[in-house]
């Protein structure tokens, strides 16, 4: 990454933020326990499969702006687990 000024990124870049490597492993995990699918975990928690493949991966980090209804999003029994 291109610095100017010292640790400022420069004008236009923003700094990449990277997953904790264990998070992924962590959510594969809790996902496999309440014995939810990527789709069907998808579909409870209005994210798509693709994402939560990137999360899982440790490609994606998650989005540090919570989408509407994300209060609520895990207090399905099922997913209880999850959150």
């Amino acid at each position: 990454m291109v610095l100017s000024g010292g640790d400022v990124p420069a004008r236009g870049l923003r700094e990449r933020r990277v997953p904790p490597p264990e998070l992924g492993r962590v959510l594969r995990a809790a996902r496999q326990r309440a014995g939810l699918g990527l789709r069907e975990l998808g579909r409870l928690v209005r994210l798509s499969p693709g994402y939560l493949v990137n999360l899982e991966s440790g490609l994606r980090c998650p989005s540090r702006t919570p989408r509407s209804g994300s209060p609520t999003r895990f207090r399905s029994p099922r997913v209880s687990g999850l959150s």
